[in-house]
């Protein structure tokens, strides 16, 4: 996935192509070039990741004559900032075998705010989620390996420093494309 501006998003409209998009803060410079680094020590991990950020609202897949209107429903939300706080390192695990390594997001109130918004919005405008954490099940984290299958015990050969920056502000919320 990768993100396209404004000018992208209505250009698609009447596209008939498939695409999985995401409501998105990109991050400092200082953290994603971190996560960089970490992806770069760890080349063993089979994986094809995306620009670091953190997820407000996966949006799913849609053909692209509706990205004009999921834009246009999230369009109140992108002028947004939320403060953040890296907490620690967490893993989602399914089936025994983990999937996605990350750091831990704490937990704020106008993040979840702007979730919830904009999931209202969202379906308001007549469109369906398509995952499950969304809501009470919103799980603020920032991915440093996602879409993997490791063996839970693998885990301790990966070299995951904390960030030095582990706080701040993000702001202006973009869309993540990808033509499926």
């Amino acid at each position: 996935m990768h993100q396209r501006s404004t000018v992208d998003i209505l250009r698609i409209p009447n596209e008939k192509h498939i695409y999985q998009s995401a409501f998105v803060f990109l991050l400092p410079s200082e953290i994603e070039d971190q996560i960089l680094h970490i992806r770069k020590k760890n080349r063993f991990i089979d994986s094809n990741q995306l620009k670091p950020h953190l997820t407000i609202l996966f949006l799913g897949n849609h053909v692209g004559k509706d990205m004009l209107d999921i834009y246009l429903a999230l369009q109140p939300f992108l002028q947004r900032d939320v403060p953040f706080a890296i907490t620690g390192i967490g893993f989602f695990v399914k089936d025994r075998l983990v999937t996605n390594i990350h750091f831990k997001v704490a937990e704020n109130k106008k993040l979840t705010r702007i979730h919830c918004d904009a999931l209202r919005s969202y379906i308001r405008n007549g469109f369906t989620p398509q995952s499950e954490y969304i809501g009470k099940l919103f799980y603020p984290h920032i991915s440093i390996f996602d879409g993997i299958k490791l063996p839970q015990d693998s885990i301790s050969r990966i070299n995951y420093p904390l960030p030095v920056v582990r706080k701040g502000k993000l702001a202006n919320p973009v869309f993540f494309l990808k033509r499926l």
